[in-house]
């Protein structure tokens, strides 16, 4: 075995040496350092995509072995040719198997990764993964179709004290920064909570002594560690951060600036989990009132201010206030998204609910049924959203006494 291993390396190491912009042994090297049960096709995508743009913020440039794994095209979308030139050839001699299913991509035995991985020079692709991922992470946090697969991504991240260690060998404090952010969001977005504090928490240290706490990107560091402890349920850490962070963007960037609007709507959520409602419907109205009128009825972020004031109103049970600007949601995401996506469907679900909150079966129930075949359709019988959107139906029926 000890003789066909270094035999069938020793012919990558030729191939190599003899062939242009062919690296079989470096991807072998680099494929290492990721979780081995699969390393997916679509991870290499993502920060094939998204490399230029990190190493351009980075002030970084990748080494000519990487940047061929990950070019792309003039459109900017990746050109996975010379990287399944590699893949088929570390296949073809069999140090690594394909992996199929949702996600295709690569796995390999545990024994090859151990005795890969110790060649002297693997500490120094360390630096060049965290770009890599931070590359991928970057992509994913711009692309909202590859959400699903981010469950997959996160298994491959780094440890964070491994990742701060890492990233400081290749760029300077503030760049560290801007990449521990792109990889503790999409911590944060899986859920992975403890993960996201470690490098959020590192994030405001490292910017409040280097330019100070009302500098604009510790700001959006403690934005984002608040967001953590909040989901965490750690309501006195979040809520003081939040605070902190609305006064400092009030003072200097004036009430109605972006900024400003989203830490009032953070603040809101945090004020909402003490239950000071009143305080939260002040709030949540200001945001609503400022961009609307910025940003117009059908914008995103107004929307979205929307439906969380609509929620606190049917938290305290105000449903016709609820349900005006329950329609109003429901209707623009109709326009804008079509009936079926999943944001519409859960507009016509929030609505639906207050309906029923009122009595008005009817209409709650002319609501739920659009909602579940249209769940049905797109997402399945056994989808979660599906099931709630069933038993929503059910308790409507219930409600007007159709037990059968």
């Amino acid at each position: 075995m000890w003789t066909a291993w270094e035999t069938g390396l020793g012919s990558l190491r030729k191939m190599e040496d003899s062939q242009h912009n062919i690296y079989p042994v470096q991807l072998l090297s680099f494929l290492t350092l990721f979780d081995r049960t699969s390393v997916q096709n679509e991870l290499f995508r993502l920060a094939g995509v998204g490399c230029k743009a990190t190493c351009k913020h980075l002030g970084v440039r990748a080494p000519v072995w990487l940047q061929c794994l990950l070019a792309t095209s003039a459109d900017g979308q990746w050109e996975d040719f010379r990287y399944r030139a590699d893949v088929r050839t570390l296949l073809r001699y069999g140090f690594i198997r394909s992996t199929n299913g949702s996600w295709s991509g690569l796995t390999m035995h545990g024994l090859v990764q151990w005795r890969v991985q110790q060649r002297d020079d693997m500490e120094d692709l360390w630096p060049w993964f965290v770009i890599f991922i931070s590359s991928a992470s970057f992509q994913h946090l711009t692309d909202s179709n590859t959400v699903a697969f981010r469950k997959y991504m996160v298994v491959h991240f780094p440890q964070a004290k491994l990742l701060i260690d890492q990233s400081s060998k290749i760029v300077d404090v503030g760049k560290q920064v801007w990449i521990w952010l792109q990889l503790g969001q999409v911590w944060e977005a899986e859920g992975r909570w403890m993960e996201s504090e470690q490098v959020f928490a590192a994030a405001v240290h490292i910017l409040s002594e280097a330019v100070g706490n009302r500098h604009g990107e510790t700001l959006c560091a403690m934005a984002h560690l608040a967001s953590t402890y909040r989901k965490q349920g750690l309501w006195r850490k979040a809520g003081s951060l939040e605070v902190e962070v609305l006064n400092a963007r009030l003072e200097i960037l004036g009430t109605e600036h972006p900024d400003t609007l989203s830490a009032m709507a953070e603040a809101a959520n945090a004020l909402q989990d003490q239950g000071r409602y009143a305080e939260v419907v002040e709030l949540e109205t200001k945001v609503y009132e400022a961009r609307s009128r910025l940003l117009g009825e059908d914008h995103h972020d107004t929307i979205e201010a929307s439906r969380q004031l609509a929620g606190t109103h049917y938290t305290q049970g105000r449903w016709k206030k609820a349900g005006e600007l329950q329609v109003k949601v429901m209707d623009v995401r109709s326009r804008v998204l079509g009936e079926e996506h999943p944001d519409t469907l859960s507009a016509m679900a929030n609505l639906a609910a207050t309906y029923w909150s009122q009595g008005r079966w009817e209409e709650a129930e002319e609501l739920e049924v659009k909602v579940m075949e249209a769940m049905l359709r797109v997402l399945g019988e056994e989808h979660p959203d599906t099931l709630s959107a069933m038993a929503n139906l059910a308790a409507t029926h219930w409600s007007q006494g159709r037990s059968k």
